[in-house]
């Protein structure tokens, strides 16, 4: 590790890697796992010109805020487009994800430089390959496809969530969605009457219009939901929490039974049950703000504290002209922090630009960020901060708060739940339901040890 840090110290304050006249060895194509020094060297012995300076990132987020983050910009599109829009996110709401693919299309056809528009195009393409009835060849074109938008979406905004999250393992592909209405039409009017009956406060009428969608589709879980919130808007607690649970016996990854779970254990002082519901609730929509809303009203009566989010990633890699690559450091971030930043970079670097993707994924037609490659440059940017931090402490330079607490949870072994809840889960919150059960626990593991009532990053 000292001779990777020399050489990692002289590529930072040169801002040169070198240019060989030779490609680079195979080795960090095959090799099992590959470490800052390897990936130093591929980056030295390349035939491309890597090129290191300190200076600003570009902040320019177009795509909405994740829950516990401050706000950033949202796309402002056009009126015409932005009704667009919300015809194609409600369509893929109510399970159309056909018609929300055209209008999505239209949308990043007229608007090309909209990056969160690619990206939601992205996640109804996999939709439509993962739950509809398609040949193989049609379903890996569309995955083709929504990986095509989602490498543009990354090129045009690097804060928009990667496409790490929708490389997701082939026991995913073929798991259903979560249904939101009743597959017969008769079931689906009476659904629809329920909802207006409860809109409206009249709660019998909507129970007995709840009970016969459940009658006829039993396995319909949102019908179970529904007859839980009327229970609980009345008070009955426990006839609610019952609905609620045969809700997640229909469909145990169903965010909504999961929070509605949490809610009425909540309102009935059972709070040690609500922080667990609420918990799952998070594991299963990362997205969903109600959820984290209520995991922190919980931890509010109860004496803990929600504090979530991922770290920010303080370098960029850029192809730039002539076909070289420019790795830019922060230049906001911990100047301690700059070598283990600059081991990340160069781990992605080899991933992306020195041939290990094309190693591992060789059917792949373009790049795409992976599970794989995250972990490597993670433990890459841990493993140099660690061998760091002991001279930045005594040189009493100022330690970087996220990165100890990531090399804590790594340090922890937690690690992979980190990146598939933070970063899988976060880009695109489907993949959780590929996810096994001991998994699954192990991510409800570290979010109680990192996330809420303690160390978080």
């Amino acid at each position: 590790m000292n001779r990777a840090l020399v050489a990692i110290a002289v590529a930072c304050s040169t801002g040169l890697l070198g240019c060989a006249a030779f490609a680079p060895r195979p080795a960090h194509v095959t090799a099992e796992h590959l470490d800052p020094l390897q990936a130093l060297k591929v980056l030295k012995e390349s035939s491309r010109a890597y090129k290191v300076r300190v200076g600003s990132l570009r902040k320019n987020r177009v795509s909405a805020p994740f829950v516990g983050q401050e706000p950033v910009q949202v796309y402002d599109l056009a009126a015409e487009l932005g009704e667009l829009w919300d015809q194609a996110t409600s369509e893929a709401l109510y399970g159309n994800p056909h018609r929300s693919a055209q209008l999505l299309e239209a949308i990043v056809n007229a608007e090309p430089t909209c990056a969160e528009c690619r990206h939601e195009y992205a996640r109804v393409l996999i939709t439509l390959a993962n739950g509809t009835k398609l040949t193989k060849e049609r379903a890996n074109e569309l995955r083709y496809r929504a990986l095509d938008e989602i490498t543009v979406a990354g090129v045009l905004d690097r804060e928009c969530p990667s496409g790490a999250g929708a490389f997701y393992p082939p026991t995913s592909a073929g798991r259903t969605d979560i249904r939101l209405l009743p597959r017969s039409r008769q079931a689906g009017e009476l659904f629809a009457a329920g909802n207006d009956a409860f809109n409206s406060g009249e709660f019998t009428q909507a129970r007995s219009l709840f009970e016969l969608v459940v009658q006829r589709e039993p396995t319909f879980g949102r019908g179970y939901v529904a007859l839980g919130d009327i229970c609980a808007e009345l008070g009955a607690y426990q006839e609610a929490a019952e609905y609620f649970t045969r809700a997640l016996g229909v469909d145990s990854t169903d965010f909504l039974a999961w929070r509605s779970l949490a809610e009425c254990a909540f309102s009935s002082g059972n709070a040690e049950l609500a922080k667990e519901a609420a918990v799952r609730a998070v594991v299963n929509n990362y997205h969903d703000t109600e959820s984290w809303r209520l995991l922190g009203s919980i931890g509010n009566a109860s004496g803990f504290s929600v504090r979530r989010k991922r770290i920010s990633k303080r370098v960029e890699v850029n192809e730039i002209a002539g076909g070289s690559v420019e790795i830019v450091l922060d230049s906001l971030a911990e100047p301690s922090s700059h070598a283990a930043w600059f081991a990340y970079a160069a781990v992605r670097s080899v991933w992306r630009y020195e041939g290990r993707f094309a190693g591992r994924f060789p059917r792949s037609r373009n790049y795409f960020p992976t599970y794989d490659e995250e972990m490597e440059a993670l433990a890459s940017l841990i493993s140099v901060w660690r061998a760091t931090f002991a001279d930045s402490a005594q040189a009493g330079a100022q330690p970087d708060a996220e990165l100890e607490a990531l090399s804590r949870i790594a340090e922890d072994g937690y690690l992979t739940e980190y990146v598939l809840f933070e970063e899988l889960c976060a880009d695109n919150p489907d993949i959780v339901r590929s996810f096994s059960p001991a998994l699954l626990l192990r991510i409800r593991e570290y979010i109680s040890r990192y996330v809420i009532g303690g160390l978080s990053v």
